[in-house]
């Protein structure tokens, strides 16, 4: 696998920040939950994007938050064994195509975004409003200071989960589809190898589908707009096309 140069400084700046050489990588595992010492342990590590490297006398486990995709080309450059990643073959038979759309999980994010909508507008009214007393003068300033930056950035955060991340997913039968309220995704199953659901617990608990293409390259899209209970499913008609489809939410 040939690297780009700006891929290989950006894996080689991680290696080389986390005091860990490249030759004592024994294996790799990604896009799965680690479990340490039972589920509650302080060092699990649950969600996207987790990395566990098998060393040569221990094990290491980052979150990673950027560069996945150069970090990953870098281990499989160096012949570094992927041990959770099994190649599949698709079956002979035909995809029923089906949508897994929660009305009840798009339902909240819009009355969720309208809710703060309404409360931002109402807030930042009261801050301009001529007729506003304060009692001292620095209660204006904090007003101003704080109170709108702290509106302006829960309106972007709800708008944004609204309109970009509330996808929900349709199964055809040659590609996966995610569908937003603004965008449409499409993912062809002969350009995907490997696919794992997990979980962002960042806002409300949603699931997320993380992606590694044909050419290793990682993208993650949130799913709010689709149910947990729907996942199972969606990992078996993935196993049927081909691809290593895994669950971590289970």
């Amino acid at each position: 696998m040939e690297l780009s140069e700006t891929e290989h400084n950006k894996a080689a700046h991680f290696f080389q920040k986390k005091n860990i050489q490249p030759e004592e990588i024994k294996s790799f595992r990604f896009m799965g939950n680690h479990y340490c010492k039972g589920e509650y342990s302080p060092e699990t590590k649950i969600g996207a994007s987790i990395l566990t490297l098998q060393l040569e006398k221990e094990e290491k486990v980052f979150r990673l938050k950027k560069d996945q995709t150069a970090i990953l080309r870098f281990l499989l450059s160096k012949g570094i064994t992927f041990s959770n990643y099994t190649p599949q073959k698709r079956n002979e038979g035909r995809i029923t195509e089906k949508t897994y759309r929660s009305i009840a999980n798009i339902a909240f994010w819009f009355c969720a975004t309208a809710m703060v909508t309404l409360l931002a507008t109402a807030a930042l009214n009261a801050v301009f409003d001529g007729n506003t007393i304060y009692q001292y003068k620095w209660m204006k300033e904090t007003m101003f200071f704080i109170l709108i930056p702290s509106c302006l950035f829960c309106v972007i955060l709800c708008w944004n989960a609204l309109l970009f991340q509330c996808n929900y997913v349709q199964v055809t039968s040659e590609a996966l589809i995610l569908k937003g309220i603004v965008f449409e995704t499409i993912l062809p199953y002969k350009h995907m190898r490997k696919v794992n659901f997990s979980q962002d617990f960042s806002k409300q608990p949603s699931p997320i589908l993380e992606l590694m293409d044909k050419d290793y390259r990682y993208r993650k899209y949130a799913l709010r707009g689709t149910a947990f209970k729907a996942i199972d499913e969606i990992t078996k008609t993935l196993r049927a096309a081909g691809i290593d489809a895994t669950n971590s939410n289970r």
